[in-house]
């Protein structure tokens, strides 16, 4: 009786670790182009650009992240009122 219970807690622990990094690598696969272009900001032409692609990354990686830096955007002091304009 002990065994099949010991079964469907590692299949569990399994598929719980498997969605883990599906969301990872998902949540990579969002986030990758703004940090990779990362540089743009330093420069004014492409600042705008560089902060319209983070905005679309946060608005595919889920509600979670969107209602963090709307939270964020209120605070001006830690992601500049440029970006917090943006939220």
């Amino acid at each position: 009786m002990i065994k099949p219970n010991i079964n469907k807690s590692i299949l569990s622990m399994v598929w719980s670790g498997l969605s883990y990094m599906v969301r990872f690598f998902q949540l990579l696969i969002f986030f990758i182009p703004p940090l990779l272009l990362a540089p743009l900001m330093l420069f004014k032409r492409t600042e705008d650009y560089w902060m319209d692609l983070f905005v679309k990354a946060i608005e595919r990686s889920g509600v979670v992240f969107i209602k963090a830096f709307q939270y964020l955007s209120h605070r001006r002091d830690i992601i500049g009122p440029q970006l917090a304009s943006k939220f």
